[in-house]
């Protein structure tokens, strides 16, 4: 049985900025993306929007995610 693909659009505040990024999920594994970035792991036990929202996070630490 196939899996559906998850896809759409987020924004996070992170000290006091808003940050834009999408999302996927595709078998099991999130990715979220900047135009600058991108990362990606395993779902785990982690709701889907907690965990983007960390990666979304990482990507803004690294210099990896614009306003």
């Amino acid at each position: 049985m196939a899996r559906r693909l998850q896809s759409g659009n987020f924004s996070m505040e992170y000290k006091g900025k808003t940050y834009n990024a999408s999302y996927h999920v595709h078998e099991g594994v999130i990715t979220v993306q900047t135009a600058r970035g991108q990362e990606s792991t395993q779902l785990g036990g982690l709701r889907l929007k907690v965990l983007a929202k960390m990666l979304l996070e990482q990507l803004v630490r690294t210099g990896k995610a614009d306003l």
